[in-house]
C-alpha cells in the first residue's frame, strides 16, 4: 500500500478519505456480483451512495399503514409506478369476443381506471387485473345470453304446443290484456314470470277473450256479456222488470217485449251458473 505518499490503491475501501488512483479498475467482489443491489455499481462513489441511502431508509416503514396520511400513500403509490392520471392507463381486449368489446364504452373504461388509480395500481398490474377480470365478466355475459336463448326456444316450443299455429296472434292479444288488466305497481313483474306461468295466463286470458269479449272489445262473446254483471244484479234487474205494468198487464202492448227481456236475463244467469 502506498501510504507514504498519501495515495490509496483502488480496490481498498478501508482507505476511506484517501484519493483513489485514477484509472484504477473497480470490481465488485465475486460473492456479491450477482446480487440485485450490486448490478448498478460501477465505482466506489456508487457504493458509498448506496450505503448512505440504505442508512437513510433504516427505521422507515416500507409500506404505509392505517395511520399514514394520504400524502404518504400517494408517495408510496408513485414509487410503485402509479401514473399521475388515471387516463394514462391502457386496456388490452385482444382475444375478447366482438359482442363483449362492443358492450364496453368510454364511460365504463374511465370509471374502472378511476378505481384502479385510487387503489394505487401501476400499468403492469393493470395488464394482469383488467384482462383477468373481464374474462370473468365475459363468461358471465355469455352464460346469460345462452340461458336467454334457451329460455326463448323453450317458450316458443311450449306456446306452439299449447296454441298451435295461431300462437303469435294469441300471445299478442293476451299480452295486451295482461298490460291492460294487471294492477298498477305489478306490471313490471310480468317480465319476471317463468314460461309456464306466462303460458297459463295467456291460455286463461285467451279463453276469457273467446267466451266473453267481442272483436271490437265489447262484451258478448260465446258466453254472453259479462259487462260487470253478476247473477244477483241480473236477478235484481229481472225482478224490477216483472214489477212493471208493461210486464204484469198482458193486455199492454209492451208486455210481450218485457217478457222476452226477462227471459233473456234468465238465460244469461243460466250461462253464468254453468
Amino acid at each position: 500500500m502506498a501510504e507514504d505518499d498519501g495515495i490509496a490503491e483502488a480496490g481498498h475501501p478501508s482507505d476511506a478519505g484517501k484519493p483513489v488512483v485514477e484509472g484504477a479498475k473497480f470490481e465488485v467482489p465475486t460473492e456479491f456480483a450477482e446480487k440485485g443491489w450490486a448490478k448498478d455499481l460501477t465505482s466506489y462513489d456508487d457504493v458509498y451512495k448506496k450505503l448512505d441511502g440504505a442508512q437513510t431508509l433504516i427505521g422507515q416503514k416500507a409500506v404505509p399503514d392505517d395511520k399514514s396520511t394520504p400524502e404518504d400513500w400517494d408517495t408510496h403509490y408513485k414509487s410503485l409506478g402509479r401514473p399521475d392520471k388515471s387516463e394514462t392507463y391502457t386496456f388490452n381486449r385482444e382475444g375478447f369476443s366482438k359482442e363483449f368489446q362492443e358492450a364496453q364504452n368510454d364511460e365504463y373504461d374511465n370509471a374502472v381506471k378511476g378505481i384502479l388509480h385510487k387503489a394505487g395500481v401501476n400499468q403492469r398490474q393493470v395488464n394482469i387485473i383488467q384482462p383477468e377480470f373481464e374474462k370473468l365478466a365475459e363468461a358471465i355475459q355469455t352464460a346469460g345470453i345462452t340461458k336467454k336463448a334457451e329460455a326463448d326456444k323453450a317458450f316458443d316450443e311450449l306456446t306452439e304446443k299449447t296454441f298451435g299455429t295461431n300462437k303469435d296472434q294469441i300471445l299478442a292479444d293476451t299480452s295486451q290484456l295482461l298490460k291492460d288488466l294487471t294492477p298498477e305497481g305489478f306490471k313490471d313483474k310480468i317480465a319476471s314470470l317463468d314460461n309456464e306461468t306466462l303460458v297459463i295466463l295467456s291460455g286463461v286470458l285467451n279463453n276469457v277473450k273467446t267466451k266473453y269479449i267481442n272483436e271490437d272489445g265489447s262484451g258478448g262473446g260465446e258466453g254472453g256479456n259479462l259487462g260487470g254483471e253478476t247473477v244477483e244484479t241480473l236477478r235484481e234487474k229481472a225482478r224490477g222488470i216483472m214489477q212493471t205494468d208493461e210486464y204484469r198487464n198482458s193486455f199492454n202492448s209492451s208486455s210481450g217485449d218485457k217478457r222476452k227481456e226477462v227471459a233473456a236475463i234468465y238465460e244469461k244467469i243460466s250461462k253464468l251458473q254453468s
